[in-house]
């Protein structure tokens, strides 16, 4: 069941771009910023009840699918939705997901910042949920680390390759803010290096996963990309799924009704001739789509959370009971969704990943940082090293500091009772020291050392950011109100905001 959704859900995901609509994902998955591609465990009927009080555009358009699934208490687990409103519980009180918030690649960008001492910047953001959203929770975490933001632009799919030059034009009046942090769809991304590239200009790039490690972004334009620093979700590939999906053949594979399409799509040929049907997926490279690891995990969550159910409630039965008639989605979501644990599936050996909600329905943060240069003549994205993702320093520091406190503290008075003889002072100085260097080598070096020699394969490039929320508001004055969407946006310096009358809103 989880490869013929998967495999669903790549035509759709190629079937939405191709008609840059979402509304074919509606039967099995569900499009929108708000809502994003949801797993559903909803019959038939159900969602023709749904989609019969809905216009399917308006639900896609508006984003409105988790308020609207809340009417009917109808749990989601989603894949790809990372906004951060979809934390509050108040307005989406039956979402989760496998995916992590923005605010999570937020704070990690703002780290980098930190880490390279780049305090003034331009940001750019695409408008939509994902971009402003995104950007929101950057500037905050910029001003809690003294960040100032130069000036602020927004992108749009409707801009001309003109209009992104207005931006590059924008971000070139703050002559000192070099380094332009972007929250931007990939495609704007793209249209923003081709821009630069036409105008000859250069920018440390720090992007958001929109960007990630996709080569389509910065094709014809690696010269104007080069430094730049781009974050991506941490997934692996799933070598099964990858088998599986290549052995599809429009012929064998009839259930699905937009393969078809594809397959004339993929090989630019008409199954109405004979020789399109001998081709083979096999003979091209197939490159899977980055979040299928988060597909098999929503998919597998779900079915754990009802399998926990069902063993809970009907203890005696091998099949659905009264007890699950008819279904409560409020206590399938609180007391099974949100409690289930298990590793994740598919993943290579000797990694670890869990796939747990925490109490706002949300995943897990963890990223790789890739940093694009030119090497060897040529340019590529380079995974950068961080602690492993696992490694949680402050205890080793908390315990090293307890046990030298401990120590001396045990010395002073043993060294002033025995103040009339020196040898026994001397002695008593000697241990405590060498006592405060063990203490510092064996907790704080010790379990560096033995990552780095028994453990290699925890040593690895993911950052995992700290879990601290940052607040989302909707109503009128707030971040999401009209009046942020104005040309004149507050440059945040040192905690305060002042009025940059460059700023522009594009």
């Amino acid at each position: 069941v989880g490869y013929i959704f998967l495999e669903i859900f790549l035509n759709l995901r190629w079937f939405a771009v191709k008609e840059n609509e979402a509304e074919p994902c509606l039967s099995l998955c569900v499009g929108g910023h708000t809502g994003g591609e949801t797993l559903l465990p909803l019959h038939a009927s159900l969602w023709k009840k749904i989609l019969k009080n809905s216009p399917k555009k308006e639900l896609v358009k508006k984003g409105t699918v988790a308020n609207l699934l809340r009417l009917f208490q109808i749990p989601q687990i989603s894949y790809a939705s990372t906004s951060a409103k979809l934390s509050d519980k108040t307005r989406y009180d039956y979402f989760a997901r496998t995916v992590p918030p923005d605010f999570y690649q937020a704070k990690a960008m703002a780290e980098i910042l930190r880490y390279f001492n780049w305090t003034y910047v331009s940001t750019v953001a695409s408008e939509g949920d994902y971009g402003e959203t995104g950007i929101d929770a950057f500037q905050q975490e910029a001003r809690a680390r003294q960040i100032c933001i130069a000036t602020s632009a927004k992108v749009s799919r409707s801009m001309s390759r003109w209009s992104y030059e207005n931006v590059i034009r924008s971000l070139q009046q703050k002559s000192n803010a070099k380094v332009v942090i972007l929250f931007t769809r990939s495609e704007d991304a793209r249209e923003l290096l081709v821009a630069a590239n036409r105008m000859n200009v250069t920018f440390t790039w720090v992007a958001s996963d929109g960007w990630g490690a996709q080569e389509s972004v910065v094709r014809g334009s690696e010269a104007v990309a080069d430094g730049a620093f781009t974050i991506e979700l941490a997934s692996y590939p799933i070598p099964q799924f990858n088998d599986y999906f290549t052995g599809l053949h429009p012929y064998n594979n009839t259930r699905n009704p937009w393969f078809r399409e594809y397959w004339e799509n993929q090989f630019q040929c008409s199954l109405h001739d004979l020789g399109c049907g001998k081709h083979s997926l096999r003979e091209t490279p197939f490159q899977p789509e980055s979040k299928i690891m988060f597909v098999v995990n929503a998919v597998y969550a779900m079915a754990a959370a009802l399998h926990n159910m069902r063993q809970a409630l009907c203890p005696n039965s091998t099949k659905v009971c009264d007890a699950l008639k008819p279904g409560n989605g409020r206590k399938f979501y609180r007391d099974y969704i949100l409690k289930v644990k298990f590793d994740a599936p598919f993943r290579p050996p000797d990694t670890e990943n869990v796939v747990r909600f925490d109490a706002f329905g949300d995943s897990l943060g963890r990223y790789n940082i890739f940093h694009y240069h030119k090497e060897d003549g040529r340019y590529t994205y380079r995974k950068t090293r961080k602690c492993p993702e696992n490694f949680n320093e402050a205890k080793f520091i908390g315990f090293t500091m307890y046990t030298t406190c401990i120590i001396w503290l045990a010395f002073q008075p043993i060294f002033y009772v025995t103040a009339s003889d020196y040898r026994v002072q001397t002695t008593t100085m000697c241990i405590s020291v060498s006592l405060s260097g063990s203490v510092v080598l064996g907790c704080l070096f010790a379990p560096k050392v033995h990552i780095i020699m028994f453990q290699p394969q925890k040593n690895v490039s993911n950052l995992r950011v700290a879990t601290t929320r940052f607040s989302v508001t909707t109503g009128p004055g707030s971040s999401f109100s009209q009046a942020s969407a104005s040309n004149v946006v507050p440059t945040v310096c040192n905690g305060r905001e002042v009025v940059d009358s460059t700023t522009s809103s594009l």
